[in-house]
């Protein structure tokens, strides 16, 4: 029988975020995509960046949530 997404441990998005590092020290952000249940490593260049944190597309949490929020309030209501 078929579960949902794994949850990670912090050990897994350490072991991500160390790899990411070796590869490219600094320039990367880590999300993770939870309607996938993948860690996403996006790389970045900080210099172009000037300080300001990577952001997701844009509405896609948005979207998440609301659907989330709809499958949920449909359980409760049986």
């Amino acid at each position: 029988m078929a579960s949902g997404p794994l949850a990670f441990k912090e050990t897994d998005v350490a072991r991500a975020m160390r790899a990411a590092n070796k590869a490219a020290p600094g320039a990367f952000a880590v999300r993770i995509e939870r309607a996938t249940g993948d860690i996403l490593i996006l790389p970045f260049d900080p210099a172009s960046a000037q300080g300001a944190a990577v952001k997701p597309s844009a509405g896609t949490d948005d979207e998440d949530l609301d659907r989330e929020l709809a499958e949920w309030e449909a359980k409760q209501r049986g």
